[in-house]
């Protein structure tokens, strides 16, 4: 489990760059917005999942659902 979680972080920067773009949407989420994740990394996934237009996978579906703009899948189900 851990190599294979290993691969996927080493692989992700590689695919998702953070560039610019995610820079800049993440930005744009107002903190305090109780739309938004709490916390400065969800929000930069938030941002950065935004900025690429894709769908954000995660175990933590109460924190990104409230984000109406944001598609969110659990990846353990």
């Amino acid at each position: 489990m851990v190599k294979t979680r290993s691969f996927f972080i080493k692989g992700a920067d590689a695919i998702l760059p953070w560039d610019k773009n995610a820079v800049d949407t993440t930005v744009k989420l107002q903190p305090g917005n109780s739309d938004l994740p709490t916390g400065v990394n969800d929000t930069a996934m938030a941002g950065h999942s935004l900025a690429e237009n894709c769908i954000l996978i995660t175990n933590n579906l109460c924190k990104f659902q409230r984000t109406q703009v944001l598609t969110v899948e659990d990846w353990v189900r």
